[in-house]
């Protein structure tokens, strides 16, 4: 059979064939050597377990800096950095999907946590790519201009009221938009509210990785952990009972409570889990903060060459257009003396002219008193006198 075959029937008969190849193409990993498909959902662990499957799969990068990204553990997005491919960029996609030599998972979150979690991260700790949206939210509720960061029921208000589930933000789009569990046929999908126990069941299964310490991988990559929140006021019946709509087919795909939100309350701040936080984004800020010195810098340094080699360019063209000018006034000053000389000619032939027909009245006026053939020959000598060859 042509590989992709059923790959491309199982797009095709997908509520959104467009947003299930889009999934596939950017949130997919594949890792061959551990039969292993992933398939990502933000703000559900997917920062860490990117960061893991590098690992297992011997990846050694060390993290980068990415433009707008407060954190350089954040590179592990870009598909050009992670090791592993997507399913559209593996050769038997068929195999991978449909065979039983792949395990096949994903993970979710309580739709509840999970927007809590995407505002916090998001918004409440400014990330730089998230400052526009910011701005929306406050002048969606008439506060254009403030540079306020937005309250999270004031983010949850804009998002059920606004937003477009099908097509909104990926960090608080439905997670079953973004997985398509009811065509993609995993063999788990694990909740991150059990995910040690998860991913250690699958790990167990497959013989090349039984051997790693699945907790100690997930707090060794835990890098996208945000501040406890102490004194948000989050959830009342009312926003709960409309996040609920907009979430719906989640919470009735994975089996969510809906009045789960009761259990999501402010915490007493735990001093040690706030220095531990707040020490390390501090610490990946001043990275970032180096990282991109250190590129500005040397944009500089390009900058001054390039504005170097402008100087001399400038340079150089200034001359050449003064040695075209020099060169042309010169050639100028030779076409005025020959013009001036021409004219001179011009006038002396003139002058000639006027004597010559002078001469010519003269003699014919003489001729008129002698015999006509007489004259006609004294004229013809008249004529070649006054115009010597």
């Amino acid at each position: 059979m042509e590989a992709g075959v059923e790959l491309a029937r199982l797009i095709g008969a997908s509520r959104d064939p467009e947003a299930l190849l889009s999934r596939f193409r950017y949130g997919s990993f594949v890792s061959h050597p551990h039969r292993l498909f992933y398939m990502e959902t933000p703000k559900a662990a997917c920062t860490t377990l990117k960061w893991v499957l590098a690992n297992v799969s011997d990846f050694h990068g060390e993290p980068v800096w990415t433009a707008g990204r407060a954190q350089l553990e954040m590179c592990i997005h870009g598909r050009d950095f992670h090791p592993l491919p997507s399913l559209l960029n593996v050769a038997q996609p068929d195999e991978v999907l449909f065979g039983g030599k792949y395990v096949r998972f994903c993970v979710v979150r309580n739709p509840y946590n999970r927007l809590v979690s995407a505002w916090a991260n998001k918004l409440w700790q400014g990330d730089p790519l998230f400052l526009e949206v910011n701005k929306t939210i406050q002048r969606y509720h008439g506060r254009e201009g403030t540079k306020d960061i937005c309250s999270f029921r004031d983010f949850a208000d804009w998002v059920v009221t606004t937003n477009d589930p099908n097509a909104c933000d990926v960090h608080w789009r439905p997670q079953e938009k973004l997985v398509f569990s009811e065509v993609v046929p995993y063999d788990a999908i694990i909740k991150t509210e059990k995910l040690v126990e998860g991913l250690e069941g699958i790990f167990s299964s497959i013989e090349s990785v039984k051997r790693y310490d699945v907790r100690a991988l997930l707090k060794r990559y835990n890098f996208n952990e945000s501040l406890p929140i102490t004194d948000e006021l989050l959830y009342d019946d009312a926003l709960a009972a409309r996040v609920y709509k907009f979430y719906k087919v989640d919470f009735e795909t994975f089996g969510y409570d809906r009045e789960s939100w009761k259990k999501i309350t402010p915490k007493t701040p735990d001093v040690a889990e706030v220095k531990e936080v707040a020490l390390y984004q501090t610490r990946q800020r001043n990275l970032v903060i180096k990282e991109a010195s250190v590129r500005l810098d040397r944009a500089n340094a390009e900058l001054a060459a390039t504005r170097r080699e402008a100087d001399e360019l400038r340079a150089r063209q200034d001359a050449v257009e003064k040695l075209v000018i020099e060169q042309a006034s010169d050639q100028l000053d030779r076409v005025n003396a020959e013009l001036a000389a021409t004219r001179r000619e011009a006038d002396d032939l003139r002058a000639r002219l006027r004597e010559a027909e002078a001469r010519i009245g003269a003699f014919e006026r003489v001729a008129e008193r002698f015999p006509c053939n007489w004259a006609r020959r004294f004229d013809a000598k008249l004529r070649k006198a006054a115009w010597p060859r």
